[in-house]
């Protein structure tokens, strides 16, 4: 009789956790399907294919953080693809490399490195044939329907820019790095002559 009870119990124990499983988190699909999107906007970039970039966004796509090195209109749609042209007229061979990828509920944030060759004009320069490699994050926000509404991203543009114009490291350096010793050092030697 105990035998039988305690295959009863364990029937029902099987049967809770297989429903469970059944069940699963409730996110988890949302999440997957998110996850899909945001993958599919990231080749989207790489192909310059800004038709496959806006199907994922909602009319009511907002970026949080536009990027200051670009010209902003209020259409955030159309600034995105402003600025999509603007890079793959710049560098046609950017790549991007996700390293993580995590998806909580209608968020998911994204870490990953940016790879390309200023093969053309950018913001009124010439190209350089310079390589860069800068890492970024971003993090969307999605709807019901499965589209980007909100995006936030936070990209490392001064290792980009540096590497594409050794000449702004230069002119940025900070204080005590050997061109500013060096200018000092010949400041002081005049210095010395003239009080001679």
């Amino acid at each position: 009789m105990k035998k039988l009870k305690l295959l009863a119990v364990s029937a029902a124990a099987v049967s809770f956790l297989a429903a469970c499983s059944e069940g699963g988190d409730p996110n988890a699909e949302k999440e997957a399907r998110n996850t899909e999107t945001i993958n599919a906007i990231n080749q989207a970039w790489m192909d310059g294919d800004s038709e496959a970039l806006l199907s994922h966004l909602a009319d009511s796509y907002t970026n949080h953080t536009p990027d200051e090195m670009f010209p902003t209109t209020g259409d955030h749609k159309q600034d995105i693809v402003e600025m999509m042209k603007a890079i793959h007229e710049s560098s046609p061979d950017m790549t991007w490399v996700s390293h993580h990828v995590i998806a909580n509920g209608d968020m998911v944030a994204v870490f990953g490195t940016v790879k390309g060759t200023n093969t053309g004009a950018m913001m009124g320069m010439p190209a350089t044939n310079r390589a860069f490699e800068a890492n970024g994050t971003d993090f969307y926000k999605f709807n019901e329907d499965g589209k980007v509404t909100d995006y936030w991203g936070l990209f490392d543009e001064m290792t980009m820019m540096t590497q594409i114009f050794p000449q702004m490291a230069a002119m940025m350096a900070p204080p005590g790095d050997g061109m500013t010793e060096d200018m000092g050092e010949a400041e002081t030697d005049e210095t010395t002559e003239e009080e001679e």
